[in-house]
């Protein structure tokens, strides 16, 4: 498909005309020199893309003047009445019973209405008054988009279908003419009235995505005219994997092996990272199917991993294809109500009000208990039990979350993106915000179902964006939630609710725990680790009463076993941990950490500060043990 270079023709003496009295259909065929035909029998005005017009085509105020050339030069053109009246330099009427033709097409398959440039259009009737039969408007993109762009509109707004989606006919940027309404008889009903609603969306992959609407520009009800809206895309940082890869088809990949670590040669540009996880499956030799195990060694189209039971030196195999797991457990949720309809912005209503009468899919927040429910069995006259206790008239709201944890504080959402839906736990998935985004990014280019629930039914090339980056902080949309994201992005993600307020978990300080080699080489369940407050007002680090620290996870303490690892990571919920007393939550904590092996590690502490940090660390160090007896 060819770019639109923004050069139509605008000189009405750089095209020539002909007139028949035979169909376009046949001048298309016959005629091999003019750009602009003319059947005066039928009163059908052609364009062909041939001589000086090319795909970028000609604007519809040239087009009007060389139809004027051709009525002043041609003895028999003049004999009928004139096609066009003029309104402005972009907005035109055909009259008299003309019409552009819409059968025949050239230049990129192409259209005459397709090739008419920065003008819009009505068509009238010979009817007394004459009645509108059709109307076009011209759609112009403003911005630079890149060769290659595909934009494409929507303008049925009806999110359940993709019947309406249609691609410009050139890439790059838009100027096309569009019709929004349609009349055939001209009797005042419509086959179909498009003038309030209409949608363009640029969504390429690895670029940032854009759209624009008629409400962007200020328009709530069109006319046959010039429309410029603007839309731009640029590099997309955050998007670096190949589409394939995220897609979950996976890329094609060799396979070769040096008996101990297996080089698989695949395309350029793949965006595989060392330290992440791969699998590859298809390969005759088994020994080269392997299974989530972490990238060693990257280059532009090699990807090395050390697997668990290596090939033999010097073998190779072909055919294999190459996925990441992470982008597989991934799923998108649109809220439903008890009919299967879906539960939008507008049917969140708040705090629950006694007495309101509410319909049903209306979400409404308990009193009570501070968590939201919804409507499942309206009453007409307005219900006056709280929700939390009425299970005839409510049910409890899935969409709802709890931001911070264990606060006590819930906001509604109306989708729900689960980043990992192998756990429960909200913040212990294996996807990481840049992952999460390319998955919603991936869907929002399908013109398919997007949505897991059923019926479902939202397609995602016309489905609302879900997530955007703000430098390195992901950013929600209205009323989208993530959950089960890896837990050391908690504080890189802003939630939107549906009130269009940003939320976001207290900040997260993390601790590593470092271990010395005898603590490593302990045998398995032979250490523990803890760590405690130095000070709290339940008790010191060295009376009985001193305090195990909480980890981000209610219930859940800096406690463990090392079982041969180097260190661990542990969570602390800085922001909202009062442990220490009422007041201390916000602020650094000086903490003790200790470790006892058996055989092989003698008892060992070390002190250390938390602050609100991802790299707080401790280094646990034990002597080695030589006077244990088992």
């Amino acid at each position: 498909m060819a770019d639109y270079n923004e050069l139509p023709v605008t000189d009405p003496d750089n095209i020539s005309f002909a007139a028949a009295a035979t169909t376009i259909n046949a001048q298309f065929t016959a005629n091999t020199d003019d750009e602009l035909l003319i059947d005066y029998t039928n009163r059908k005005i052609g364009l062909k893309v041939q001589g000086t017009l090319f795909s970028d085509g000609i604007t519809l105020k040239a087009v009007y003047s060389k139809l004027k050339d051709a009525w002043k030069d041609n003895a028999t053109l003049i004999r009928f009445p004139f096609p066009m009246v003029p309104i402005t330099d972009e907005q035109f009427q055909l009259v008299n019973g003309w019409n552009f033709d819409q059968t025949e097409t050239s230049g990129e398959s192409q259209t005459t209405v397709d090739l008419i440039r920065s003008g819009g259009w009505q068509v009238l009737n010979t009817a007394t008054p004459a009645a509108i039969v059709e109307e076009w408007v011209g759609i112009i993109s403003l911005g630079d988009l890149p060769s290659g762009t595909q934009v494409y509109y929507d303008q049925t707004n009806d999110e359940t279908s993709a019947a309406g989606i249609t691609n410009f006919k050139l890439t790059r940027k838009v100027n096309q003419a569009v019709r929004t309404y349609l009349d055939t008889n001209g009797d005042g009903s419509a086959d179909f009235n498009y003038r309030s609603y209409f949608k363009m969306f640029v969504r390429e992959w690895q670029r940032t995505y854009s759209s624009s609407d008629f409400t962007a520009i200020g328009v709530s009800t069109s006319t046959y005219q010039a429309y410029r809206f603007p839309l731009t895309n640029i590099a997309d940082l955050k998007v670096p994997h190949a589409e394939a890869i995220v897609s979950d088809t996976g890329i094609s990949a060799t396979a070769s092996s040096d008996g101990t670590s297996h080089t698989y040669t695949v395309a350029a540009g793949h965006g595989i990272a060392v330290g992440e996880k791969i699998s590859l499956t298809d390969f005759g030799t088994a020994a080269f199917n392997v299974t989530n195990l972490s990238v060693t060694a990257i280059s532009s189209t090699t990807v090395v991993v050390t697997p668990v039971t290596p090939a033999t030196n010097g073998a190779s195999d072909t055919g294999g294809t190459l996925k990441m797991p992470v982008f597989s457990t991934m799923t998108i949720t649109y809220s439903r109500d008890s009919g299967d309809g879906r539960v939008l912005i507008e049917d969140i209503k708040g705090d629950w009000v006694s007495g309101t009468v509410y319909a049903i899919g209306d979400v409404v927040k308990s009193g009570s208990d501070g968590e939201w429910y919804i409507v499942i069995d309206p009453t007409t006259a307005g219900d006056t039990t709280d929700p939390s206790t009425d299970v005839t008239n409510y049910a409890a709201y899935a969409f709802d979350r709890e931001i911070s944890s264990g606060a006590g504080t819930f906001f509604a959402f109306n989708v729900v993106v689960d980043a990992d839906t192998g756990t429960a736990l909200f913040d212990q998935g294996g996807a990481n915000t840049v992952e999460i985004y390319e998955f919603t990014q991936y869907k929002l280019r399908q013109g398919s179902d997007i949505d897991t629930s059923s019926p479902g039914d939202v397609i995602g090339k016309t489905a609302n964006q879900l997530l955007t980056f703000v430098g390195d902080t992901l950013v929600t949309g209205r009323g989208v939630y993530i959950d089960s994201f890896e837990s050391t992005d908690i504080n890189s993600i802003t939630f939107t609710d549906y009130a269009n307020v940003a939320q976001a978990y207290d900040f997260v300080a993390f601790l590593t725990i470092n271990f010395g080699d005898n603590l490593v080489a302990e045998d398995n369940g032979d250490t523990v680790y803890k760590v405690f407050f130095k000070t709290s007002d339940d008790g010191n680090f060295g009376d009985a009463t001193a305090e195990l620290v909480e980890t981000n996870t209610t219930g859940v303490f800096m406690t463990g076993s090392v079982d041969g690892q180097s260190s661990v990571s542990l969570s602390y919920n800085y922001d909202g941990n009062i442990q220490r007393g009422s007041g201390t939550g916000g602020t650094d904590v000086t903490i003790t950490a200790v470790a006892i092996g058996l055989g092989k590690a003698q008892y060992v502490k070390s002190e250390a500060v938390i602050a609100r940090s991802k790299t707080n660390s401790v280094s646990l160090i034990a002597a080695l043990e030589r006077n244990y007896q088992a």
